[in-house]
């Protein structure tokens, strides 16, 4: 180099030096492409992988077979010019990893499998996101062990969703003239008897009226891969079919879409039945009249039809409808025509007016007038109208009647309607009184609800006099309108407010008044023509089904709530001002009811004091879900058992609060760790407190406050928590006076928050305390009291003691009272007020106490004494005047116990001079023992309510009386049934009003004692009849 450098080192051989190094680079790197192209090269430098194609994605059905079809391109070869690939397929997917596939031994790369049958895969949770998807890995594996992956994935098609909608409506009057009317108009008035699950009908019955217009919709139905590619409609039942009735037995008009003649939309019925065509041109099928004297005699025919969705790939689902056609007469049978009455020259002052009298559909009307009647009937049945005092028309639903310009005030006239003959003559009748009158004028009727009771958005020209609009929630509380009239003439005016409903009004009305419903985000504005459906059917009102009552009904100003509904409904609302003459104008209030999905409300039960060891069960039945209809639970996919359902009730303990607190109390025995494990306490290495040879310790789940500080719950000890009822057993208490356990109640139901109409998880939660008490410690409170009258208390009749056993040993030794000495003090004091206020009632009380006596005599008494005594003379004896000065007590006789009774609350005593020395230095009764055992017992009279007469009354089954109606009874007076029911309501109402009276008087008594003390235990005086917060449930001992 050094050679080479000096030779070319001058100027001219720079560039041969640049082309010969060119040439050396070019062939030291054409060296290394043959050196690294040799085999041997190669395995030294590594292997590059296959490249690995698993195939397009595709759908599968259930039990179908399933070819995979892998590739994987490998330039390199083993040496001898053959490429050598392995292919390993492999199931991912956690439900079908069990699933085998299959190499083609053929062709390489190439596999197969077997997809599981419709019932495996029904029995996978629909909550798992791989329940219809298959992903399937290739691996692809050269000779040198280089590998590559890759996935396809088999979605598993899904069986159609089968959805049939039933539409039946019978042909309406108020659009049979209007050739723009839609088919729900049309035949808008509702022909659907009972729909599935109502009255007994089956779960896919449906009663309909004869004559309706039958609409089976399949439109609903859903494939969840792919589109619906037939359907087919197959009549069941009967096997011959009736005339009228289409058979369906071959498939339907193979285009999709909502046309009469589509497969999706079937129309059940014969073109034969009158209507059979509508000004529009359309040509429509109804149910043909059925029962005496058609064609098909039986009063019900029964229609079965099938309906198969068949997807794109040929999976099939079904679904059934049966159709139960009933021979029921439009408007029912008998029943009354309703007619409309206006006036045609509106030139002879105002229109007939509506006359609120003992005459059913009475009008006043002015001399000269021309009055118009509409009868409301079924088309096919006008042409048998028959009118008297009016005549008929062009058409014969609509006649007139002239009165004559010289008829006098007080004329009537009388025009009726009728239809059929015999026993099934149905009529209409008006009449009609010439007068003078002037029609009370009705302002605006004011909605004084607030928000709670919503505008409907009306459109310019919908705006119609006499009519409003609103729409409200269900479950609203206190509804409130105010109407406003005046009489013209000067006379006054009275109101009522009635509520009603109607049949005439259509469908599409109903619907296209809840969408302009002004709380909606965007209400569509109320149209004219659904204004005229309302407006036509206020001649044909009835009284409304739903349970609401009109509060302050003759006022101007009405107030109700409304009901809990399953479904959206509506009620009309009709504000009447009434004139001296009895004429009536109206206001009608159209009021649209939606019925919104509330929450569940829990309800825990009552809390309940309890013995120690006792079983214990716990009552959340009182739970409820507020929609009618609705059941406590939720099952998001309507699946029930899939794995996502929850429970309806979920109790869990919350903690417990101790009494003493464990600071306060003697060290944990071993008896007590093993019973409050679980509750209060767990073992725990770090623990406070140790069992007695310490190879344990144990620390609190729960804090001062009685709140959990730890997660550990008693799941073993609290059971059936999924349940209305879970129950445990109250651990045994020796070192705690109680322990108040807390638990909650947590009950689920679905709810459409948003409208949208799918149903979210809700829940409630309410609490419950159950205190647990020591056995002997609380159950008699005030301690012992001991003396020679042994639970008896013979010389002053006090309250009712009871044996306690104070030591143990299982023999009753002292008397306790069942409370604390302050409640015992207040119940005395209560009933002596009662006593006071009501001195008649405690006499006959007093009188029946001594009659109830075994002896006339009582131990300890002067005979001479008894002689005087209430149950001789039937007069009590009078209570002594005390002198207020504290001197006259002397010094013999002093403390605050003298003359109390503290201990036992009994009758009162009083300060008594035995010696007449002026010095008060013992307590005495003011009677004979005798009557004041008596009279302790009449004042108990004031705490119960104890009447036989009511105790017999409210034993009788009054189900279960005979009645007029029952077979083979005849003459039973019903007025005897009610004057029991009366009787009984009668007493109940006393009852009420007597146990308010004790409770008022206790209340006032508790108020009067408070800050004294009375040597009770403040624990006791935390749960007697006197404390905020006494628990409930305990009962007294037997």
């Amino acid at each position: 180099m050094i050679m080479l450098h000096s030779v070319w080192s001058d100027a001219e051989s720079i560039h041969v030096r640049r082309k010969v190094m060119t040439m050396l680079a070019v062939l030291a790197l054409l060296a290394s492409v043959l050196i690294w192209a040799t085999p041997q090269v190669q395995a030294q430098f590594g292997n590059e992988s296959p490249d690995a194609d698993a195939g397009e994605d595709d759908f599968a059905n259930p039990d179908e077979e399933v070819e995979l079809e892998g590739t994987g391109n490998d330039l390199e070869d083993d040496g001898n010019g053959d490429v050598t690939l392995k292919f390993d397929w492999e199931i991912l997917t956690g439900p079908y990893d069990w699933v085998t596939i299959t190499p083609d031994e053929d062709e390489l790369g190439k596999a197969s499998f077997t997809v599981p049958n419709k019932n495996y895969i029904a029995g996978i949770s629909d909550s798992d996101p791989q329940k219809y998807k298959i992903n399937i890995r290739l691996t692809v594996t050269d000779s040198e062990g280089a590998t590559d992956t890759d996935t396809v994935v088999i979605t598993i098609r899904r069986a159609p969703v089968p959805n049939i909608e039933v539409f039946a409506g019978l042909w309406d009057d108020d659009f049979a003239d209007d050739p723009d009317a839609i088919l729900a108009e049309v035949f808008g008035r509702d022909a659907i008897i009972d729909g599935p699950g109502e009255n007994g009908n089956r779960d896919d019955e449906w009663d309909i009226k004869e004559g309706a217009y039958l609409r089976l919709d399949a439109s609903g139905s859903t494939v969840p891969e792919g589109e619906v590619d037939r359907q087919r409609w197959t009549l069941r039942a009967p096997s011959s079919t009736p005339s009228g009735i289409t058979t369906a037995n071959s498939e339907l008009d193979s285009s999709l879409g909502d046309s009469e003649t589509g497969r999706e939309i079937f129309i059940v019925g014969d073109t034969a039945t009158d209507p059979a065509t509508h000004p529009n041109g359309t040509t429509y099928k109804v149910l043909p009249n059925i029962g005496a004297g058609q064609t098909i005699t039986s009063s019900t025919l029964t229609l079965i039809y099938d309906l198969t969705v068949q997807s794109g790939t040929g999976i099939p689902s079904r679904d059934r409808v049966r159709i139960v056609i009933h021979d029921v007469p439009d408007d029912g049978d008998g029943a009354d025509i309703p007619v409309g009455v206006e006036l045609t020259n509106t030139s002879k002052g105002d229109a007939p007016q509506e006359i609120v009298s003992d005459v059913e559909n009475q009008y006043l009307v002015n001399a000269g007038s021309v009055v118009k009647f509409t009868a409301n009937v079924d088309s096919g049945d006008i042409a048998g109208l028959r009118w008297l005092g009016a005549t008929a028309g062009t058409t014969n639903n609509v006649a007139t009647r002239r009165i004559s310009d010289s008829a006098t005030a007080g004329t009537t006239y009388t025009v009726t309607v009728s239809l059929g003959s015999g026993a099934d003559t149905r009529t209409g009748t008006v009449n009609l009184l010439v007068g003078k009158n002037t029609l009370p004028t009705i302002g605006e009727v004011a909605n004084r609800s607030g928000e709670d009771l919503r505008d409907v958005e009306l459109a310019s020209d919908a705006d119609v006099p006499g009519l409003d609009f609103y729409a409200v929630n269900d479950g609203s509380e206190g509804i409130t309108l105010h109407g406003v009239a005046h009489d013209p003439d000067g006379g006054p005016v009275t109101y009522a407010w009635s509520l009603h409903e109607a049949e005439g009004i259509t469908e599409a009305a109903h619907l296209a008044i809840k969408a302009a419903d002004s709380a909606l985000d965007n209400p569509t504005e109320l149209t004219s023509d659904h204004v005229k459906a309302v407006k036509g059917a206020r001649s044909d009102l009835e009284e409304s089904s739903l349970s609401i009552t009109l509060n302050n009904a003759s006022t101007d100003t009405v107030t109700f709530d409304v009901p809990q509904v399953e479904d959206d409904t509506y009620a009309i609302l009709v504000f009447s001002a009434i004139d001296s003459s009895n004429t009536v104008n109206k206001q009608y209030i159209y009021i649209s009811i939606t019925a919104v999905d509330d929450p569940p409300v829990a309800d825990a039960g009552p809390d309940q004091q309890v013995a120690s060891g006792s079983f214990v069960r716990l009552n959340g039945s009182g739970s409820f879900d507020p929609d009618p209809g609705d059941s406590l639970g939720w099952d998001p996919d309507g699946t029930p058992g899939n794995g996502d359902d929850v429970d309806a009730y979920q109790w869990t303990y919350k903690g417990a609060t101790m009494n003493p607190l464990p600071d306060d109390r003697p060290a944990f025995t071993d008896a007590e760790i093993e019973a409050l494990t679980g509750w209060i306490l767990e073992e725990d290495s770090t623990g406070t407190i140790s069992n007695s040879d310490e190879t344990k310790k144990y620390s609190f789940i729960v804090n001062a406050s009685g709140d959990f500080r730890g997660a550990t719950q008693p799941e073993k000890l609290f059971k059936s928590t999924d349940t209305a009822y879970p129950y445990f057993d109250a651990p045994q208490l020796v070192g705690f006076t109680n322990i108040q356990f807390k638990f909650e109640l947590t009950v689920s139901g679905s709810q459409d928050n948003d409208g949208d109409g799918t149903f979210e998880l809700q829940t409630h939660e309410d609490t419950v305390f159950i205190t647990v008490a020591q056995v002997g410690a609380n159950q008699f409170y005030s301690g012992v009291i001991t003396g020679p009258d042994f639970c008896t208390n013979l010389a002053l009749g006090g309250p009712q003691l009871y044996a306690h056993d104070s030591n143990g040993d299982g023999v009753a030794d002292v008397c306790s009272l069942n409370t604390t000495r302050r409640a015992t003090i207040a119940r005395q004091n209560a009933l002596e007020t009662i006593a006071s206020l009501n001195p008649t009632e405690l006499i006959n009380h007093m009188t029946a106490e001594c009659a109830a006596l075994d002896d006339t005599s009582y131990p300890g008494d002067d005979p001479n004494d008894l002689a005087e005594d209430v149950c001789e003379t039937n007069v009590p004896a009078s209570l002594p005047v005390i002198s207020t000065n504290a001197s006259s007590y002397g010094s013999v006789v002093t403390g605050p116990e003298f003359c109390a009774n503290r201990s036992l609350g009994g009758p009162f005593t009083y300060p008594h001079d035995a010696d007449r020395d002026g010095v008060y230095e013992v307590c005495s009764l003011n009677s004979t023992r005798r009557e004041a055992v008596v009279r302790q017992a009449a004042l108990a009279r004031f705490e119960t309510f104890d009447d036989e007469e009511l105790n017999r009354l409210s034993a009788l089954d009054l189900t279960n009386l005979p009645s007029n109606d029952d077979p083979g009874t005849t003459n039973v007076d019903e007025s005897d049934l009610n004057d029991v029911e009366r009787e009984i309501k009668r007493l109940t109402e006393e009852q009420t009003a007597f146990e308010a009276r004790y409770a008022n008087a206790l209340a006032a008594a508790c108020r009067a004692l408070e800050g004294q003390d009375f040597g009770d235990k403040p624990a006791d005086l935390a749960s007697d009849e006197c404390s905020p917060k006494a628990a409930s449930g305990a009962a007294l001992p037997s």
